[in-house]
């Protein structure tokens, strides 16, 4: 890497660590130097990763200075730039949708959730849809966590959706489209997969540098979707929610943040704690805190959600959704409180707290678990009809 570039990432470095706001032309730049220059747009492989330490060793010792840096300064214009640089890249490609869907709600999160539970993103929406929501999921196989989307698909015998065209059709026959996150990012899983199944250490460090830069996604928004939901795994709720209301123009959308009394990250909604919200709507943004309380909940304890074998979780899944686990099962209130939030976020429920109630109304009525079969048929019907 020449001088000239290199310099391109130290200026951003110096400017944070001095306390100055970042422009997102800057952050893109800088993004797209490490990556074509350090890396030549190469997979992160280890490999590949030493070949390209041995060509340039001063990528390698700027990368983590250049993330502290973003991690430092990530406000909305740094989430921006970090978004359009890594569009620029490949990691991202937007392709709109042949019409609006109304009152539709885009959901997708950053992962980096520390504590191991049931994919809770997945599963609520399944609920929210059999409470009459609209939703649009998108989420990948497992990275660095229990359950990624298409785990928890596969595990289900779920195909997810490939294709944007048909995310219409099956939200207008089953209220919910479950996306695969290649379609939207082709590049993540060839990037992330080979140090996925290289060593532990070289995937704790990819995950601890990547955090900050996973927020890029939140950005991520169809055409035609005015309404997001977001689950992040860094208290900048309001960033993000200010990102999305200026570059993406949603009309309405929660963002949201817990962790426990450890200090361990939960991109959801939290029953067993506060949660932070950012909420955009017409009026602008709010931010406030929600306790489970707040919408008729119990507080739950963390040990009461965590569950360590992903076979065991797709099978409590399973049994929630079909009405087989009671009212107060704290994993059931966990489900209920993230449906009942996306029924909000998608103006399919005044409140959160009748977002909820519907919510457990349903799953008590195995609701959510007839919906699955629907979408398993009505999506193999859309597929047919569309070849």
């Amino acid at each position: 890497m020449s001088n000239l570039k290199l310099g391109i990432v130290m200026s951003v470095i110096r400017k944070s660590f001095r306390g100055k706001p970042l422009l997102r032309n800057e952050v893109q730049e800088a993004i797209l130097h490490v990556w074509r220059e350090g890396l030549r747009g190469g997979k992160l492989s280890r490999t590949n990763m030493l070949f390209s330490f041995a060509r340039d060793p001063a990528v390698f010792l700027a990368v983590p200075f250049l993330v502290a840096a973003i991690a430092h300064k990530l406000d909305e214009e740094v989430i921006i730039g970090l978004y359009e640089g890594l569009k620029a890249i490949g990691f991202y490609k937007e392709e709109g949708l042949t019409a609006d869907i109304p009152n539709a709600v885009f959901a997708v999160g950053t992962g980096g959730k520390e504590i191991s539970t049931i994919n809770v993103s997945t599963a609520s929406a399944f609920v929210a849809a059999s409470c009459g929501g609209r939703v649009v999921r998108s989420g990948t196989r497992r990275f660095f966590g229990l359950s990624g989307a298409s785990d928890f698909l596969a595990a289900h015998q779920i195909t997810p959706i490939n294709e944007l065209d048909l995310i219409k059709p099956m939200i207008e026959r089953v209220g919910l489209a479950l996306v695969d996150g290649d379609a939207f990012s082709p590049m993540m899983g060839k990037s992330l997969l080979p140090i996925v199944r290289t060593s532990s250490s070289l995937k704790n460090l990819v995950a601890a540098i990547s955090h900050p830069i996973r927020h890029a996604v939140t950005l991520l928004q169809p055409d035609g979707i005015g309404c997001a939901f977001r689950g992040i795994s860094l208290p900048i709720t309001r960033h993000v929610a200010e990102a999305l209301m200026s570059y993406r123009r949603i009309v309405r959308g929660l963002v949201v943040f817990s962790e426990d009394n450890q200090g361990r990250v939960f991109d959801e909604l939290s029953n067993f704690g506060p949660t932070q919200i950012s909420e955009v709507s017409a009026n602008g943004i709010s931010t406030y805190t929600l306790w489970p309380q707040d919408v008729g909940l119990s507080l739950a304890k963390v040990s009461d959600i965590e569950v360590s074998d992903p076979r065991c979780g797709h099978q409590l899944v399973l049994d929630i959704l079909k009405g087989k686990r009671p009212e107060t099962d704290p994993v059931v209130q966990l489900l209920a409180l993230n449906s009942g939030a996306l029924l909000y976020s998608g103006n399919s429920a005044q409140t959160i707290q009748e977002g909820v109630q519907r919510s457990l109304t349903a799953i008590g009525a195995g609701a959510p678990g007839l919906l699955m079969d629907s979408y398993r048929k009505y999506y193999a019907d859309v597929l047919q009809r569309t070849r």
